[in-house]
C-alpha cells in the first residue's frame, strides 16, 4: 500500500489536475474514487467523519473532494499545496 492516498470524483475537473499533479512528481499513491462504487463512497465518507479539516467542507455543503492524504497524515485540499508552490510531494534524498 502506498504512503499516499487520493480521495477523488473520476467525474471532477479539479480531480484530474491531481492526478496530474501527483504522476507530474512520480509520487506513487492509493487511488479512492467515490463516484466508482458504493464501497468507496462510504470508506471517503468515514474517513471524512473522523477528521476535523472537513468541517468547513461539511458546514459550506461541500464534499471536500479532491483530498489527499499525506504519509505524515496531513490532508492538502488545494493544488497550489500539492504542486510545489507552497510545498513538494517529492521526496528528498
Amino acid at each position: 500500500m502506498s504512503a499516499y492516498k487520493l480521495y477523488y470524483d473520476s467525474k471532477d475537473a479539479v480531480s484530474q489536475k491531481f492526478i496530474d499533479e501527483l504522476e507530474a512528481q512520480g509520487v506513487e499513491y492509493e487511488k479512492v474514487d467515490v463516484s466508482e462504487s458504493e464501497a468507496n463512497r462510504q470508506e471517503f465518507e468515514a474517513f471524512k467523519a473522523r477528521r476535523m479539516e472537513f468541517e468547513p467542507f461539511k458546514q459550506w455543503g461541500q464534499s471536500g473532494l479532491p483530498a489527499v492524504l499525506l504519509p505524515n497524515n496531513r490532508i492538502i485540499f488545494e493544488l497550489i499545496d500539492l504542486n510545489g508552490t507552497s510545498c513538494s510531494l517529492t521526496p528528498r534524498d
